[in-house]
């Protein structure tokens, strides 16, 4: 009887055990918490598309590049204008050789087929090179051109000697002379301008004579008065005003010219066909171009 009474007495307490076991086991809603991970992935899915937009922008932009083709053709165009230009000049061009009155054979280079005759005398250092460039331009204006060497220089045979300049200028003119040129201009750089004004007095038919910084004198060799007294024909004197070496206004005011025009290019030094390579070359090629023009009658 009384185990029966303690046997009751428990009964409740084992039910409120039983009741307490099972209701841990209600407790599912563990569950849903793992559903939000879920949710998570799918949400950083989608940001990986947006990253592809900008790879498939980028090749639109080298697309606007396809111009490039046009501007290759370009480069070619100008090759063959160079190319032609090249062919015209060569054709025009040609090496001489003729002689002076004592024998000896110069050497020149003739530009122009037709058209009057312009003597291009060289300064040294530069020798007939240094009048290549103004003569194509000479020659494309419509001028027979010849430029070429004292004796003894370059292309030129003998033995150097400045006191037979005028030997060879002359030679020069006759040369041109001997082609058809006529009529005929001089224009001398350097020292070759005591030869070309020696030779110039001695030629009425001449029709013009253009110096650039001649000296009075080089070495033994000085230009007498009575030279410079002979010289009546239309005269163009140029020189810079620095170049110590040059008597252009000295020989102006000596000759006999009553068509002589003297001009100094102020704060040059630079003497001879070098002038063509300072700041200066535009306004001497365009006073020499004059200058023949205005003589010629071209």
């Amino acid at each position: 009887m009384k185990l029966n009474h303690i046997t009751r007495g428990l009964l409740p307490v084992l039910i409120l055990l039983l009741m307490a076991a099972c209701s841990p086991q209600a407790a599912t809603p563990p569950l849903p918490s793992a559903q939000p991970t879920v949710e998570a992935s799918p949400t950083v899915e989608p940001q990986a598309a947006p990253e592809e937009t900008p790879v498939a922008e980028e090749p639109a932009p080298e697309s606007e590049s396809a111009p490039t083709p046009a501007a290759e053709a370009t480069p070619e165009a100008e090759d063959a204008d160079d190319s032609a230009a090249t062919e015209t000049a060569e054709a025009s061009i040609g090496a001489i050789t003729f002689e002076t009155d004592d024998g000896v054979t110069l050497g020149g280079t003739l530009l122009g087929e037709s058209g009057p005759g312009v003597v291009l005398a060289p300064s040294y250092p530069g020798e007939q090179e240094g009048w290549a460039s103004f003569a194509a331009e000479a020659a494309d204006a419509g001028y027979q051109v010849l430029r070429f060497d004292l004796r003894g220089y370059g292309a030129s045979g003998g033995e150097r000697d400045l006191s037979l300049a005028g030997e060879d200028v002359a030679a020069a003119v006759e040369a041109l002379r001997a082609r058809g040129a006529e009529p005929v201009v001089v224009i001398a750089a350097g020292q070759s301008g005591i030869g070309a004004i020696q030779a110039a007095a001695q030629d009425d038919a001449l029709a013009g004579l253009a110096l650039l910084s001649t000296p009075r004198s080089v070495g033994d060799m000085t230009l007498a008065d009575d030279t410079l007294a002979a010289l009546t024909l239309p005269t163009l004197w140029l020189a810079a005003r620095t170049d110590m070496a040059q008597a252009i206004e000295e020989l102006a005011a000596a000759s006999a010219s009553s068509d002589s025009v003297l001009w100094i290019y102020e704060g040059s030094s630079l003497s001879g066909t070098y002038l063509f390579e300072g700041a200066d070359q535009a306004d001497l090629r365009q006073r020499l171009l004059q200058f023949i023009a205005r003589v010629t009658g071209a």
